[in-house]
């Protein structure tokens, strides 16, 4: 399984795929994005990722300033533990 994380615009993206099968949810960087990228990841059993260099810099990238993107995405893969 090949996981991937980004800062988009001011959102967090993550994809994930398998073989022929892909998925990828977009979400806020809020606690309802959190939420909604914790099931994400429950549901399709994501535990890791690889992450862009906008996980670095999530501000260059929209991402407000302070954000702490790789706090974020430790929270949502946590929840799927």
């Amino acid at each position: 399984m090949r996981v991937f994380a980004t800062i988009v615009k001011g959102s967090l993206e993550m994809s994930h795929s398998e073989g022929v099968y892909s998925h990828k949810i977009t979400v806020p960087l809020d606690e309802r994005g959190l939420a909604a990228l914790g099931r994400f990841c429950a549901e399709h059993k994501i535990t890791s990722c690889m992450c862009s260099s906008s996980i670095d810099f999530p501000e260059e990238d929209g991402a407000p300033e302070g954000f702490d993107a790789h706090e974020f995405l430790d929270s949502a893969l946590k929840f799927a533990l």
